[in-house]
């Protein structure tokens, strides 16, 4: 005979990552940690393939700016920015929910975890150049490499999130057996905590260690005489 209780359910967890916010004053260039797709409609979600245990989902959610200089386009962003649980406005966030699920089974007195599964759900939340944008060419030349140093420095943050999910459901699916459901249960509760501890470790060390995308090169700045010149 087999017996079985489902245990884990549900643990939403959803953390900011801003690099520049509304409280700060406008510098003279503003880094941004943001990951963008152009041309990705903001209702439309992407689902990357991982393994069947672990489902990732990206979302991306824009609001527009537009201007004829790079000082517009921060000012912009400063006013119409993203509004986060702390009060502050800022110009870019990404956010992730990681929620866990596990049974736990026994047979002949001794117990295990089963139907092990991990959700990783990705928010972008960034600025884009509006429909019809009055951006003098140079201006929209620079704008379009700022994104890709963003998106280098916004898919790490992506990157560590989904890693650290599906070493969750790695590490719950090495569980061994137990003599205790009670005690099953704990060691699984206490490797989770663990993980979500290390997630958030993370995510703090890289963001230090890129200061937050400006060694990344997510920096924007007027263009140079030289770019305009050739345009």
């Amino acid at each position: 005979m087999v017996a079985r209780w489902v245990v884990g359910v549900c643990l939403a967890v959803s953390c900011a990552v801003p690099a520049w916010g509304a409280a700060e004053p406008v510098p003279a260039e503003v880094q941004v940690a943001k990951f963008v797709e152009p041309g990705l409609p903001g209702s439309e979600r992407k689902l990357t393939v991982h393994p069947e245990q672990v489902k990732v989902q990206e979302r991306y959610q824009y609001y527009d700016i537009d201007g004829v200089s790079a000082d517009d386009l921060r000012a912009q962003m400063k006013r119409n920015g993203t509004t986060w649980n702390d009060g502050n406005v800022y110009a870019a966030l990404t956010t992730w929910d990681i929620r866990y699920h596990y049974d736990i089974t026994s047979k002949d007195g001794r117990y295990e975890l089963c139907d092990i599964s991990t959700d990783v759900d990705i928010v972008f939340h960034m600025p884009r150049l509006s429909p019809g944008a009055k951006a003098p060419l140079p201006l929209k030349t620079t704008w379009e490499g700022y994104y890709q140093h963003l998106q280098t420095h916004e898919s790490g943050h992506r990157d560590i999130a989904v890693r650290i999910g599906e070493d969750l459901y790695r590490e719950l699916a090495a569980l061994g057996s137990s003599a205790s459901r009670k005690d099953l249960d704990r060691e699984a509760q206490t490797l989770i905590k663990t993980e979500f501890r290390k997630l958030k470790a993370e995510q703090i060390e890289y963001d230090a260690e890129t200061h937050h995308g400006i060694k990344q090169g997510a920096v924007l700045s007027e263009p140079t005489l030289a770019s305009s010149a050739e345009q």
